[in-house]
């Protein structure tokens, strides 16, 4: 009886573990030639941040170059993680908290590793009445390039498209605005 006990009380532990941590991304094939080819053939982008172009949830198109001069938090996430979930109400306060100075956008990868399509996230996503810009990452490009395996996973970037730090899990606002005070 109390090797039972035990052993459920192991499972419960684990369970909580799992839930509470990131969840675990597929594998994804690179399609990319592994250069910003795709963003602008005469880009003058100089940081060693990812050069991601992504299309919004409301078809606005979005890439890191024409973000230069600005602090960028990059969140990845998917609809399927509830630790995602768990953390959408505070990332919709972020970009009022964060001011001007941080350009606050997420990314999901429409119909990669488990998430909806493109049509069906969105759907999903206007029926939540989120607060943020989403970025569509069709077929996990810009996951393979920010080499995410779990979600969330967060990316900071200054001024001039450089990667500064980068965070697994949930951070909450608090953080996120405490780790940009101290990029330029």
């Amino acid at each position: 009886m109390k090797k039972k006990k035990i052993i459920g009380l192991m499972a419960l532990a684990l369970a909580t573990v799992f839930v509470f941590s990131a969840c675990t991304v597929g594998n994804v094939t690179n399609n990319n030639t592994g250069t910003n080819e795709e963003v602008s053939e005469e880009s003058t982008f100089q940081g060693n941040a990812f050069n991601f172009s992504l299309v919004d949830t409301n078809g606005v198109t979005y890439s890191l170059e024409d973000l230069q001069g600005k602090k960028v938090y990059l969140k990845f996430w998917a609809t399927w993680c509830p630790s995602c979930l768990e953390g959408l109400e505070e990332l919709g306060e972020l970009p009022e908290a964060a001011g001007e100075d941080i350009v606050v956008l997420s990314v999901v990868a429409p119909g990669y590793s488990g998430e909806k399509s493109s049509a069906k996230f969105i759907e999903w996503y206007e029926g939540q009445q989120l607060e943020f810009t989403t970025l569509l990452d069709e077929g996990g490009n810009t996951f393979f390039e920010y080499g995410i395996r779990a979600v969330p996973s967060s990316f900071f970037i200054d001024t001039k498209g450089n990667l500064v730090e980068t965070r697994l899990g949930h951070v909450g606002n608090e953080e996120i605005l405490r780790i940009f005070d101290g990029i330029m």
